[in-house]
């Protein structure tokens, strides 16, 4: 009872489904691999209770059983040599044999009939088919903004818009919000979920770079995405994100047009000598000019770029760790900046992209 696979293979499997093992969950069983072999296929998965991903892989065999694996199957594998991995397995003692060229391994798992394995993914309705390349793009753009404070659990989550037109992708910590929107037609009812930021930022891991299809759909309190053997499902969140129709301006004081890689190596440079909690930079329009400065107890620094700009001179502080998080995350030449006075919200959005909209509150200082 002999099992082969590509080493490559099955350390790409494997690297997958870790994202989904927990660090350490005081559910014992939950802190290992399934894995089902079947006649035509095979798949492994693991869950951290609130994330579930399995991998499945076609695979032509005579055997149907379930079995867990320990969590350190995934190094052991990584660090195998480039060859063939003979995988043998005993189910009366939950143990499995691996050989690669002159490695060989005991290991030894548990009895499966205990774990929480998402039985039926159904998917009870497909909202849409989108290519991993565009959905990336727009988690990327939207996940820094949401919290990690678990005591205000509605803004640890991006609030997932289902319309007939497309998918609207918003995060916001309270003192940032982005917004990212998909074209991505759909017959499904309009509807909201708030999906784990965590499990976001797994999903953005696993993406590829590609056109390849993405399906999304729902099912119970879970969101499901499908794509290239891959179910990856995630519990939504009870919790209902606020109406933040009000929040954007629809006019402004001034408008900048930057430069976007020169404004990230001024801000870089500038951050350096910001400190505290906020990281505090200065940006301030004087004419056709755009003044940068950061300072502390141990210095100061100034840098000024030529800009195009309409509208009213300015003077506002902004946290430059949330200034850079939005610029790392677009892949633009311009930025329009609008603002709204010393304490009024400022709007990034790349003149390239009507789709993305990040609003960030200044610092008031004294």
């Amino acid at each position: 009872m002999k099992l082969i696979f590509k080493k490559e293979e099955l350390s790409k499997i494997l690297g997958v489904i870790e994202k989904a093992l927990p660090v350490r969950s005081p559910v014992p069983i939950v802190n290992n691999i399934y894995f089902h072999c079947q006649e035509e296929e095979v798949f492994f998965s693991a869950t951290n209770l609130e994330l579930e991903i399995r991998y499945t892989l076609p695979y032509e065999s005579k055997h149907n059983f379930k079995l867990l694996l320990p969590p350190k199957l995934v190094e052991v594998i990584r660090y195998l040599p480039a060859q063939d991995v003979e995988i043998s397995y005993d189910l009366e003692r939950y143990r499995i044999d691996i050989a690669c060229g002159p490695a060989n391994y005991h290991l030894y798992g548990a009895d499966p009939a205990e774990y929480p394995l998402t039985e039926h993914v159904t998917v009870e309705h497909s909202y849409t088919t989108i290519n991993q390349a565009q959905l990336k793009q727009a988690l990327r753009q939207v996940v820094f903004a949401s919290s990690n404070e678990e005591g205000r659990p509605v803004f640890t989550g991006l609030l997932f818009s289902f319309e007939q037109q497309g998918i609207t992708i918003t995060a916001s910590d309270t003192y940032r919000l982005a917004i990212s929107s998909l074209t991505a037609p759909s017959s499904s009812d309009p509807q909201q979920l708030l999906i784990p930021a965590r499990s976001i930022q797994e999903l953005i891991k696993v993406l590829n770079d590609d056109d390849q299809p993405v399906t999304i759909g729902f099912q119970e309190n879970q969101v499901v995405f499908k794509f290239e053997g891959i179910t990856f499902i995630t519990k939504v969140l009870d919790e209902r994100f606020p109406d933040i129709s009000g929040i954007i301006p629809t006019n402004y004081r001034t408008r900048v047009k930057l430069p976007r890689q020169t404004l990230e190596e001024t801000v870089t440079r500038a951050s350096l000598l910001s400190e505290g909690v906020n990281k505090a930079i200065c940006l301030s329009l004087e004419g056709s000019n755009l003044k940068v400065k950061g300072s502390s107890e141990i210095g100061e620094m100034e840098e000024s770029f030529t800009v195009q700009s309409e509208g009213e001179e300015f003077e506002i502080y902004v946290n430059s760790r949330f200034l850079m998080d939005m610029i790392k995350s677009v892949d633009c030449e311009q930025l329009s900046t609008e603002i709204n006075g010393k304490n009024g919200p400022i709007i990034f959005r790349p003149v390239e992209d009507v789709h993305y909209l990040y609003l960030v509150l200044p610092i008031k200082m004294d």
